[in-house]
């Protein structure tokens, strides 16, 4: 604190009076229009030969009074929400100083955000303003839909000092994440297979879920056999496509079955073949004996 500046100039003595063990010396902190961090007067007591010094020195704080701003983030964004009303937010908030006037707060966006302005979301203005009467403010940050799957994005802003007011040292700068919203795929086994699934028409099955997106479309999925798999693909099932589509409107679906299908069933009486409807008598693929009591109808 700066004597005359910050304060009342002090005339460097003060009394004693007669019959009185202590005297007071007073301390008038002047307004100098600006937002200063808090400041440290010290006194010390100079020698004389009327009295011996004890303890020399004592400090006093003078507050400026001003308010101290910081920001924190409340809400995460999501690209899944560009162009609705639900929008990632930031809270700058006022501490001290009066209420009666608003407040203009300006900050920054800090370069070490993965999330590009413009491509990622709305550029942001740069500065907020917290109205009379109020301790804080939002600032919103609007997602756009790039179409590019990528990882989840971060966006740092930085409180900027002002003469308005001061920024808290350790709250000054906050940090949301921006959901990409692009889907996470994954596969599990729902159904093993067996040579005898093919006399009965079932598949084995694997699903393939999607988590997180848009369903309101399809979703072409990937794949292939892996090399390590001792199951020969035409010789032990039927060969498959490599790719399978989630529907519209679906998380999941289930690629094409891994069993060989035989055209033929068996009944109480005998077999019989799927595609004609008839009592003729048939053998399962890859089965090299005939079946019995299957005689044919003349």
């Amino acid at each position: 604190a700066t004597n005359g500046d910050d304060f009342a100039e002090l005339t460097g003595t003060v009394t004693i009076a007669a019959g009185q063990a202590s005297a007071t010396i007073d301390v008038l902190a002047v307004s100098d229009g600006l937002v200063e961090a808090t400041e440290t007067l010290s006194l010390t007591l100079s020698g004389d030969a009327g009295y011996n010094l004890g303890t020399e020195s004592a400090t006093m704080q003078i507050s400026d009074g001003g308010p101290t701003v910081s920001i924190v983030k409340t809400r995460d964004a999501s690209e899944a929400e560009a162009g609705s009303t639900r929008r990632g937010q930031f809270t700058v908030t006022r501490t001290g100083g009066s209420l009666s006037q608003a407040l203009v707060v300006t900050y920054t966006v800090n370069a070490d955000s993965t999330a590009t302005s413009g491509a990622d979301y709305t550029a942001l203005s740069g500065t907020v303003t917290i109205p009379a009467g109020r301790s804080s403010a939002t600032i919103y940050v609007q997602t756009i839909a790039d179409g590019l799957v990528e990882p989840d994005e971060t966006l740092t802003v930085d409180l900027s000092s002002a003469d308005a007011y001061l920024v808290g040292s350790e709250t000054g700068s906050a940090t949301m994440t921006i959901d990409d919203n692009s889907p996470t795929v994954s596969i599990v086994k729902t159904r093993d297979t067996s040579e005898a699934d093919a006399l009965a028409g079932r598949k084995g099955q694997f699903t393939v879920t999607r988590t997180g997106g848009n369903l309101s479309g399809p979703l072409v999925v990937n794949y292939a056999v892996d090399v390590g798999s001792t199951a020969a693909s035409g010789a032990d099932f039927v060969a498959l496509p490599g790719t399978v589509t989630i529907p519209a409107g679906k998380s999941r679906s289930r690629p094409a079955g891994a069993a060989r299908r035989s055209t033929c069933r068996r009944s109480t009486t005998g077999w019989s073949s799927r595609a004609r409807r008839s009592r003729w008598p048939c053998r399962a693929t890859r089965d090299t004996t005939r079946p019995t009591g299957g005689a044919r109808r003349r």
